[in-house]
């Protein structure tokens, strides 16, 4: 047992070094042309989502810029922005009233169109070919606030309408294109829909594991999905639910390689994954901390965090392929502002910027 825990931290060290190795200080850079886009979800009982910008040598951030470039607010939740082909499209997910999709002329945050169409409850847009992308969306939920099958908007951007409605699982989230493929992770069930964006087409929709919320591609081509697993049932003491597992995918085959229990079984469940921008070490949000696995270690067990973090929500985690610095969005609360910290690969914090409320997402560019 202590021969591999000491190859777990081997490798695991390693891989941070190598990942370290990879950064760099910020460099100066113009507004809206290099710099960091923060999705502020807001309370979404108050509608007061917002997005926040700052180079990355600054030290404050400007907090409302579709604010300061529009004259209204966005008037709704925010979860997530893409910048494609010159324009950023925002997803507004609203209390009450219709959701829409938001689209700004990139450079300036001055709004150009918006579509409302067939969006209901959009979660999470990538760029998916020429002025082309794809909006994941749950779709109105029944009464009991249960999942219905969810679907996927195909938004023509130059002209601005939606061109084809895809179906998938429940809850389907995060999108990811890897290898001319697109990826669609349905968190409410057990299965990830694949898509080839050419065509619109399903090309198929394995089975991963319970609550498949996360998913990166490492420097070997492989595909690691973080599965959360189920909820237990509140009302029955001592369910946990289901055990939380990376899985390990082949990219080409679409065959499971192999699971990994990810520590062990509680009530709570690991929501976040990003990786390295060495494509080598996996990061994984867990209970307000941070922990950080080699793609070569043999298991991943939740005890020794890279960030141990205490008193505010961990709500967003990702890392800046330029620096390689880990970005994380902290919550203290969601009635005042959030803050991004950045870290380098030893865990050491490099400083903070306030942003606006809940941080969920971050964009680089």
């Amino acid at each position: 047992m202590k021969k591999q825990s000491g190859s777990i931290l081997l490798a695991t060290s390693l891989a941070l070094i190598a990942w370290s190795c990879n950064q760099k200080d910020p460099e100066a850079k113009g507004d809206y042309v290099q710099g960091v886009f923060v999705v502020n979800q807001g309370n979404f009982s108050d509608n007061n989502g917002t997005i926040s910008f700052f180079n990355r040598e600054d030290k404050e951030a400007q907090l409302d810029v579709f604010s300061a470039a529009n004259g209204r607010t966005i008037s709704g939740g925010l979860t997530d922005y893409a910048e494609i082909d010159a324009k950023g499209i925002f997803l507004v997910d609203k209390d009450q009233g219709t959701d829409l999709i938001e689209i700004v002329e990139s450079g300036t945050m001055k709004s150009v169109a918006t579509i409302n169409k067939d969006v209901a409850n959009p979660q999470h847009v990538i760029k998916v070919g020429s002025n082309k992308a794809y909006v994941s969306c749950w779709g109105e939920l029944n009464s009991d606030y249960s999942y219905k099958d969810g679907y996927i908007l195909a938004v023509d951007l130059s002209t601005n309408t939606v061109t084809k409605t895809i179906k998938t699982g429940k809850g389907v989230g995060i999108l990811r294109l890897i290898n001319n493929e697109v990826y669609a992770l349905n968190a409410e069930g057990s299965t990830v829909t694949i898509i080839d964006p050419a065509t619109d087409a399903i090309k198929q929709s394995p089975e991963i594991g319970d609550s498949p919320v996360g998913l990166e591609a490492d420097n070997n081509g492989k595909l690691w999905i973080l599965c959360r697993g189920k909820y237990g049932d509140w009302s029955k003491p001592g369910d946990l639910g289901t055990q939380p597992k990376l899985v390990r995918l082949n990219a080409q085959t679409k065959a499971i390689e192999e699971k990994y229990n990810l520590g062990a079984l509680s009530a709570s469940k690991p929501s976040l994954l990003t990786i390295t921008s060495n494509k080598s070490t996996l990061l994984v949000g867990f209970q307000n901390n941070v922990y950080a696995f080699a793609t070569t270690a043999a298991s991943f067990p939740l005890t020794t965090p890279l960030i141990k973090r205490s008193g505010t929500s961990l709500t967003a985690l990702a890392v800046d392929p330029s620096q390689g610095l880990l970005y994380i969005g902290s919550t203290p609360g969601y009635k005042q502002a959030g803050y991004v910290v950045r870290y380098r690969s030893d865990g050491n914090v490099v400083d903070s910027i306030k942003v606006g409320i809940a941080p969920k997402e971050l964009a680089f560019k």
